[in-house]
């Protein structure tokens, strides 16, 4: 009965293994052709087979990547949300089953195509999983995690970055590993093609590389970065208020030398009006340096209290920024009535809040505009694509209290820099209990440090991008449905044709 059920199902936990070791690439920047290389099994299974088939190989390999990929969930739900083992656990299958729907969704379109092979490899399949990575940046909030094109940060194939995108990264990534399908035929005009086009995604994303799009200043901006290292138990816990504040208070004073000073996402659970009130933004307003602080902020209109996760800049004035993209079930929790009774089970702090959804201005700060994201916003691509073009470099803080240091520090860092190769600004990072970290408008890791503070020299920029001039992944995504359309007028055969003629 067990072989029978494997061979059955061979094809899926094939799939399903091989989602899972791709994460390797997510976990190790050197190991970035690892996966190309595990991709061409999958789209070589979905050559054959039923449209349902493929959706099963699919979901299966999406399954096996996201369940591993997110697997840091399972403790910030269960260590720090009060949740029972199983509810954890649940969390994350749940999460790993609605992303996984994506790529088996990408599987079953791909084979309603009949067209021939190498247009599956090279055009459908890499423009349908485009599609799907982008689809996933928009449901339910959005989850725009782990796309492939990640895995690629160190690899010529980051040099399409600063025109396409993320996805136009992923795009070629997929185009690469369709091109290792067609090498394993037999057929030499294949052959020769999937040469042709592996050699021009990776020379070209080199050749792109080598383009400056903007102007370095000649003015470096010397940061010091600062996170408390302070539990989530311990920072809601009121007795401690006053000392949280005070160390931050005491490490702030000693960077008097530095242009600014950067404190994490939410540093002290006071309010921002509760800060006026003890006199904080008076007190800091007199040290040498502009200071940046994340802290929540309660905004009064009438008998209705508006909770925001803001970011206060203090230079010659208080500026602030509102985050726009909450955490579904961390910072807010969607169809809140329905889901009344999660939240008496899952006991998160600060589960209120509002995403801002008005326009919003840069921050100056030592003279340089910076453009601010708080979390998990530098996630999304576009988010902050129209700040880019006046901004000279980006800030983003964050609390990643809710997770221990590991796979989710390197997730975060592998977008964080490539949001810096897209827009070509350098980006600092600073996160409590976390990484703080510098990175340079090529994308590359100028310093960093899980320790409390970390000073560093980033060079701003000035000029834009072919990616943020035109708006972001729009181009991208509009070059991907013109592809599609495209390739309708390529030659139609049957699929089992195709497949025999593979295999000859």
């Amino acid at each position: 009965m067990l072989r029978r059920f494997v061979s059955k199902w061979i094809r899926e936990l094939v799939a399903f293994a091989l989602g899972l070791a791709i994460n390797c690439a997510f976990a190790f920047d050197i190991l970035f052709p690892v996966a190309i290389v595990l991709l061409a099994p999958l789209f070589y299974y979905w050559s054959e087979g039923s449209a349902r088939k493929c959706a099963s190989i699919g979901f299966a390999f999406g399954f096996g990547l996201f369940v591993l990929g997110i697997s840091w969930m399972f403790g910030s739900v269960r260590n720090f949300g009060n949740a029972t083992v199983l509810l954890a656990a649940s969390s994350v299958v749940a999460v790993s089953v609605l992303c996984a729907l994506f790529t088996a969704g990408c599987g079953y379109l791909q084979a309603k195509f009949r067209t021939t092979t190498p247009v599956r490899y090279l055009i459908i399949i890499p423009t349908l999983w485009v599609i799907s990575e982008w689809g996933r940046s928009w449901v339910l909030g959005g989850f725009p995690w782990l796309y492939v094109g990640y895995t690629q940060i160190d690899s010529w194939l980051s040099g399409w970055a600063p025109y396409l995108g993320i996805y136009g990264v992923s795009f070629v990534v997929c185009v690469s590993s369709g091109c290792l399908v067609l090498l394993a035929s037999q057929e030499k005009n294949r052959i020769r093609l999937s040469l042709a086009v592996f050699a021009m995604c990776w020379c070209l994303g080199w050749l792109g590389a080598q383009v400056n799009w903007v102007r370095v200043s000649d003015t470096p901006l010397e940061a010091s970065l600062i996170q408390g290292e302070v539990s989530i138990h311990d920072k809601w816990n009121l007795k401690l208020l006053d000392g949280h504040l005070a160390n931050y208070l005491q490490l702030i004073e000693q960077k008097r030398n530095s242009d600014v000073v950067i404190l994490p996402e939410a540093a002290v659970a006071y309010t921002a009006h509760e800060l006026a009130v003890l006199g904080v933004w008076e007190m800091l307003s007199k040290h040498p340096a502009d200071i940046l602080v994340g802290v929540f902020e309660e905004v009064q209109d009438g008998d209705n209290v508006t909770i925001y996760n803001s970011v206060f800049g203090l230079s010659d004035r208080l500026q602030f920024y509102r985050k726009q993209r909450l955490v579904p079930f961390g910072e807010y929790v969607p169809m809140r009535e329905q889901l009344a009774w999660l939240s008496n089970i899952v006991k998160v702090p600060k589960n209120n809040l509002s995403a801002y959804r008005r326009p919003q201005g840069l921050i100056t700060l030592a003279g340089f505009q910076a453009a601010i994201s708080i979390c998990f916003e530098d996630a999304f691509p576009d988010l902050l694509v129209d700040s880019l073009k006046d901004a000279t470099f980006i800030v983003n803080v964050s609390e990643d209290g809710w997770f221990r240091r590991g796979l989710i520090q390197r997730q975060r860092l592998q977008m964080s820099r490539m949001r810096s190769t897209e827009a070509a600004r350098p980006m600092l990072k600073v996160a409590n209990f976390g990484t703080l970290a510098a990175i340079d408008h090529e994308g590359d890791l100028i310093s960093r440090s899980d320790r409390k503070s970390l000073d560093v020299k980033i060079y701003p920029t000035y000029g834009t991008t072919p990616f943020v001039y035109f708006g972001g992944s729009r181009i991208m995504i509009l070059l991907t449905c013109a592809l599609l359309l495209g390739a309708n007028f390529f030659p139609v055969r049957e699929r089992s044709n195709e497949n025999q003629g593979s295999k000859a």
